[in-house]
Protein backbone atom coordinates (compact mmCIF):
# COMPACT_ATOMS: atom_id res chain seq x y z
CA UNK A 1 0.00 0.00 0.00
CA UNK A 2 2.96 2.44 0.71
CA UNK A 3 4.63 1.68 -2.50
CA UNK A 4 0.86 2.22 -4.13
CA UNK A 5 0.58 6.02 -2.37
CA UNK A 6 4.41 6.69 -3.11
CA UNK A 7 3.88 6.08 -6.87
CA UNK A 8 0.31 7.79 -7.00
CA UNK A 9 2.28 11.26 -5.16
CA UNK A 10 5.18 11.07 -7.72
CA UNK A 11 2.97 10.78 -10.56
CA UNK A 12 0.62 13.68 -9.17
CA UNK A 13 3.88 15.42 -8.33
CA UNK A 14 5.24 15.10 -11.95
CA UNK A 15 2.15 16.75 -13.64
CA UNK A 16 2.69 19.58 -11.61
CA UNK A 17 6.37 19.87 -12.23
CA UNK A 18 6.02 19.45 -16.39
CA UNK A 19 5.06 22.85 -18.27
CA UNK A 20 2.50 23.84 -20.61
CA UNK A 21 3.21 22.83 -24.11
CA UNK A 22 4.29 27.03 -24.95
CA UNK A 23 5.64 26.51 -28.68
CA UNK A 24 8.91 27.44 -27.61
CA UNK A 25 12.24 25.53 -26.69
CA UNK A 26 12.85 24.74 -23.11
CA UNK A 27 15.83 24.71 -22.78
CA UNK A 28 15.78 24.80 -18.38
CA UNK A 29 16.43 21.56 -17.04
CA UNK A 30 12.61 20.22 -16.32
CA UNK A 31 11.97 17.49 -13.45
CA UNK A 32 10.49 14.11 -12.69
CA UNK A 33 10.07 11.94 -9.52
CA UNK A 34 10.41 8.75 -10.35
CA UNK A 35 11.43 6.33 -7.05
CA UNK A 36 10.93 9.43 -4.77
CA UNK A 37 13.97 10.84 -6.65
CA UNK A 38 13.79 13.80 -8.91
CA UNK A 39 15.01 13.05 -12.43
CA UNK A 40 16.28 15.65 -14.73
CA UNK A 41 15.61 16.25 -18.80
CA UNK A 42 15.51 18.86 -21.26
CA UNK A 43 12.66 19.21 -23.70
CA UNK A 44 12.88 20.47 -26.84
CA UNK A 45 10.03 22.10 -28.58
CA UNK A 46 9.61 23.44 -32.03
CA UNK A 47 9.22 26.75 -32.04
CA UNK A 48 6.21 26.47 -35.06
CA UNK A 49 4.70 23.41 -33.91
CA UNK A 50 1.05 22.57 -34.61
CA UNK A 51 -0.79 21.29 -31.66
CA UNK A 52 -3.79 20.72 -33.18
CA UNK A 53 -2.69 16.34 -33.90
CA UNK A 54 -0.27 14.30 -31.94
CA UNK A 55 3.50 14.13 -32.52
CA UNK A 56 6.69 11.82 -32.52
CA UNK A 57 8.80 11.84 -29.53
CA UNK A 58 12.77 11.17 -29.92
CA UNK A 59 14.23 10.48 -26.70
CA UNK A 60 18.21 10.97 -27.00
CA UNK A 61 20.55 8.72 -24.64
CA UNK A 62 23.80 10.02 -23.37
CA UNK A 63 26.93 8.16 -23.16
CA UNK A 64 28.63 7.48 -19.41
CA UNK A 65 29.48 10.63 -17.70
CA UNK A 66 27.72 13.09 -20.18
CA UNK A 67 24.37 14.35 -19.73
CA UNK A 68 21.34 15.18 -21.89
CA UNK A 69 22.34 18.99 -22.61
CA UNK A 70 25.91 17.49 -23.84
CA UNK A 71 23.87 15.09 -26.46
CA UNK A 72 21.39 18.52 -27.36
CA UNK A 73 24.63 20.16 -28.28
CA UNK A 74 26.40 17.13 -29.29
CA UNK A 75 23.96 15.73 -31.66
CA UNK A 76 21.90 18.26 -33.69
CA UNK A 77 18.64 16.45 -33.26
CA UNK A 78 16.68 20.26 -32.17
CA UNK A 79 17.26 21.63 -35.40
CA UNK A 80 16.35 18.12 -37.37
CA UNK A 81 13.08 18.46 -34.96
CA UNK A 82 12.64 21.67 -35.66
CA UNK A 83 12.15 20.61 -39.64
CA UNK A 84 10.44 18.03 -39.23
CA UNK A 85 7.70 18.68 -36.63
CA UNK A 86 8.86 16.26 -33.34
CA UNK A 87 9.39 16.71 -29.99
CA UNK A 88 12.93 15.49 -28.41
CA UNK A 89 13.88 15.43 -24.88
CA UNK A 90 17.04 14.33 -23.63
CA UNK A 91 17.03 12.50 -20.14
CA UNK A 92 19.94 12.91 -17.41
CA UNK A 93 21.04 9.23 -15.73
CA UNK A 94 20.83 9.31 -12.18
CA UNK A 95 24.45 8.23 -11.61
CA UNK A 96 27.12 8.43 -13.73
CA UNK A 97 25.57 5.56 -16.28
CA UNK A 98 22.59 4.19 -17.17
CA UNK A 99 21.39 1.16 -15.58
CA UNK A 100 21.10 -1.40 -18.94
CA UNK A 101 20.92 -4.11 -16.30
CA UNK A 102 24.42 -5.32 -17.87
CA UNK A 103 26.77 -5.12 -14.57
CA UNK A 104 25.51 -2.88 -11.52
CA UNK A 105 24.36 -6.37 -9.86
CA UNK A 106 27.47 -7.90 -10.40
CA UNK A 107 29.67 -5.12 -9.06
CA UNK A 108 27.97 -4.29 -6.07
CA UNK A 109 26.00 -1.56 -7.15
CA UNK A 110 22.38 -0.97 -6.64
CA UNK A 111 20.00 -1.13 -9.40
CA UNK A 112 18.73 2.22 -11.09
CA UNK A 113 15.02 1.55 -13.08
CA UNK A 114 15.98 3.67 -15.73
CA UNK A 115 14.04 1.81 -18.11
CA UNK A 116 11.18 2.64 -15.74
CA UNK A 117 12.10 6.14 -15.74
CA UNK A 118 11.98 6.46 -19.51
CA UNK A 119 8.25 4.91 -19.22
CA UNK A 120 7.85 7.44 -17.10
CA UNK A 121 8.93 10.00 -18.74
CA UNK A 122 6.90 9.11 -21.80
CA UNK A 123 3.68 8.73 -20.09
CA UNK A 124 4.25 12.57 -18.62
CA UNK A 125 5.35 13.62 -21.56
CA UNK A 126 2.40 12.61 -23.32
CA UNK A 127 0.02 13.56 -20.77
CA UNK A 128 0.79 17.55 -21.14
CA UNK A 129 2.17 17.61 -24.45
CA UNK A 130 0.48 16.70 -27.64
CA UNK A 131 2.91 13.70 -28.28
CA UNK A 132 1.95 10.73 -30.11
CA UNK A 133 2.94 7.77 -27.51
CA UNK A 134 2.82 5.18 -30.14
CA UNK A 135 5.49 7.16 -32.42
CA UNK A 136 8.47 7.33 -29.04
CA UNK A 137 11.84 6.25 -30.60
CA UNK A 138 14.96 5.49 -28.49
CA UNK A 139 18.39 6.54 -29.62
CA UNK A 140 21.60 6.97 -27.33
CA UNK A 141 25.42 6.63 -27.47
CA UNK A 142 27.72 3.87 -25.75
CA UNK A 143 26.27 3.42 -22.20
CA UNK A 144 23.24 5.34 -23.72
CA UNK A 145 22.85 3.38 -27.28
CA UNK A 146 22.52 -0.36 -24.79
CA UNK A 147 19.81 1.46 -22.76
CA UNK A 148 18.09 2.71 -25.28
CA UNK A 149 18.44 -1.39 -26.97
CA UNK A 150 16.88 -2.61 -23.50
CA UNK A 151 13.47 -2.31 -24.15
CA UNK A 152 13.37 -3.63 -27.27
CA UNK A 153 15.17 -6.77 -25.53
CA UNK A 154 12.28 -6.73 -22.93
Amino acid sequence: MRFFLLALFALILSLFLAGPLDAQDTAAYQTLVHEGVIRTYTLHIPADLDSSYKHALVIVLHPASSSGKAMEALTGFDAEADEQGFFVVYPDSRTVTWDDYRSRETQGMTPVDDVGFLQSLIVNLAENYPIDPEQVHLVGLANGGSLALRPACD
